[in-house]
């Protein structure tokens, strides 16, 4: 086994290289529904972790987010947030809406999908452009808003004081997070001066620091949350993924993840789209011209079911506007036949009434997914004593309810104020930190892709062409800990002067019983491992060793008739 050592490059800070000390952190919270951003000086951190400030990303709305939302005309950005979807109603009103391209609740097509540079988003009405692009604009502004409000603070900062953080979900894979780096990159930032947050874990880190300022302030002693060695669980409820880490305090006050990040698409989004499924049955064809033919009537529509949803506490009917172009579609008769009493036209024919069973119905079968899904977490995570909502759902108080009735007997269930903030402020105060997460756990198994075959004599991998099968080399186990910032593994390799280390592939299996040699069904390919090596002149056996840097894999070969070392460049997709 290759000698466990450091890579040879300067020691990042959370990602920034130690050159001079980070003198603001800049944190973007990109989410599927709403987005926003927070900033915190070294002296606002030094005084109070949790002192930040909200950046104002809407004009019209002192809230601290905005729907993720975005308007081009043709290739130009136009506008972000809620004064997008403003634009695009104005603009449509007046029958200038040919040329533009209106994006809303994008972040979701990143999860699952296989990425490339040229993958598209579709726009509300069927028009397609560059997802980088798309992604890439939405970061510019919010980027420019969080940089106008620190030259108001100190004009003497520069671009390199700043330190930016960019939130993403624990479960995306390794290719949706470098396409949320590069998409940042192409805004000016620097790769240096960039770390990505697992979303989570910024909410672990949140509440750790608001429990130790409560302990400061009130001296209670009875805050155990945190206290070294204690476990807890973290649900972070999106409006398109649920995000699910476990996770434990060491003696140090630094957390380390006790089992592989987990979650799915049970975002509150759910809700919305059970919603719209029981008007398309009520409404039919009517619904899909109304997206066609009024497409204001139907982003009203949407917002008054996201409005009602965030609000709604089963104490009462839920009541959605019905839009003037469906108003005298309905048809009540067949409204009652479907439906009975569970949903009626309101007086006037201006409101369409959910019952509360109905909205029991629509709400428990979006939860209990997640409640399932926890429950069997919770039978192997051996010790938890607290589970953690945040997150924009985590407010509903439907949601709040039916965690309490299915986990509050056994668990202390902690739901922060404003839970929609939490990650965001806590992707801050990780950007002051040095390592926050020491340790995270693999969640498939990884290997190397070579075209090679194993050497008889001292059994190492010996480097072939396309002759020879394409197998697999099993470098990291599913379940595995991993140090951040530390060596993972490594394999050797033997290049002869025939054949070159220049490329190799890294794949996935989530099978436990992984097959020697490749195939499509089941293995991923997730990346491409790039070396520039000098030309070699006989042969020569590289240590190919994999480390995980915050929330990254990196790679390095050594030349072990040399010693010297080569960083590779792990390309993601193409």
């Amino acid at each position: 086994m290759h000698v466990t050592k450091k890579l040879p490059i300067i020691v990042r800070r959370f990602g920034h290289p130690l050159v001079r000390p980070i003198q603001v952190v800049a944190a973007i919270d990109f989410g599927t529904t709403f987005s926003g951003s927070a900033i915190s000086t070294k002296s606002m951190f030094e005084s109070n972790p949790l002192r930040v400030e909200n950046i104002q990303l809407d004009k019209k709305k002192a809230y601290h987010k905005t729907q993720t939302s975005v308007l081009f005309k043709e290739d130009e950005f136009v506008a972000f947030g809620q004064q997008a979807e403003r634009k695009y109603k104005t603009l449509s009103l007046k029958g200038q809406a040919d040329d533009l391209f209106y994006f809303r609740n994008f972040k979701m097509q990143l999860h699952g999908e296989k990425l490339s540079k040229r993958m598209k988003l579709r726009t509300i009405d069927g028009k397609e452009k560059s997802c980088i692009t798309v992604i890439a604009a939405c970061i510019e502004h919010i980027k420019e808003k969080a940089i106008g409000r620190i030259n108001q603070m100190n004009k003497s900062i520069g671009d390199i004081d700043i330190h930016w953080v960019l939130t993403v979900p624990a479960i995306w894979s390794e290719q949706a997070r470098q396409f949320m780096i590069k998409a940042a990159e192409k805004t000016g930032i620097d790769r240096d001066n960039l770390s990505l947050a697992l979303e989570p874990e910024c909410a672990a880190v949140y509440c750790k620091h608001d429990e130790l300022v409560k302990d400061k302030g009130q001296n209670n002693s009875a805050l155990q949350s945190f206290k070294p060695g204690s476990k807890f669980m973290v649900v972070d409820l999106g409006g398109g993924t649920v995000d699910i880490i476990v996770s434990e305090v060491l003696e140090s006050g630094k957390m380390k993840e006790i089992s592989k990040a987990s979650g799915g698409k049970w975002g509150g989004d759910t809700i919305n789209k059970k919603i719209v499924d029981v008007m398309n049955k009520i409404f039919g064809p009517k619904m899909k011209k109304m997206r066609t033919d009024e497409m204001n009537s139907y982003l009203e529509l949407l917002a008054d079911i996201e409005s009602a949803k965030r609000d709604y506490d089963d104490e009462d009917d839920f009541t959605i506007r019905l839009p003037e172009f469906l108003q005298e579609a309905v048809n009540v008769d067949e409204l009652a036949g479907k439906f009975g009493n569970n949903i009626v036209l309101g007086k006037g024919k201006k409101h369409l009434l959910f019952s509360q069973e109905k909205m029991k119905d629509i709400f428990s079968k979006c939860i209990s997914d997640i409640t399932k899904h926890i429950t069997s977490l919770l039978e192997e995570a051996i010790g938890v004593s607290e589970i953690i909502l945040v997150g924009g759902y985590a407010s509903s108080p439907i949601v709040q309810t039916a965690f309490r009735e299915e986990f509050g007997q056994k668990f202390k269930l902690i739901i922060p104020q404003n839970p929609e903030i939490v990650v965001l402020t806590g992707a801050v105060i990780s950007g002051h930190s040095k390592e926050p997460i020491t340790r995270r756990v693999a969640k498939n198994n990884y290997g190397l892709g070579i075209r090679a075959s194993v050497d008889p004599g001292d059994r190492n991998l010996l480097i072939g062409n396309d002759r020879h099968k394409k197998i697999f080399h099993l470098l990291i186990e599913k379940g595995r800990r991993m140090d951040v910032g530390k060596y993972v593994e490594s394999c050797k390799i033997k290049v002869d002067d025939s054949t070159q280390l220049d490329s190799i592939e890294l794949y996935i299996t989530k099978s436990d019983n992984q097959e020697h040699e490749i195939n499509i069904n089941d293995f991923s390919k997730i990346g491409t491992i790039k070396f520039k090596l000098p030309k070699l002149r006989k042969p020569t056996i590289f240590a190919v060793s994999l480390w995980y840097d915050e929330t990254e894999f990196r790679v390095m070969a050594e030349d072990e008739n040399t010693n010297f070392q080569f960083e590779g460049i792990i390309q993601y997709f193409e």
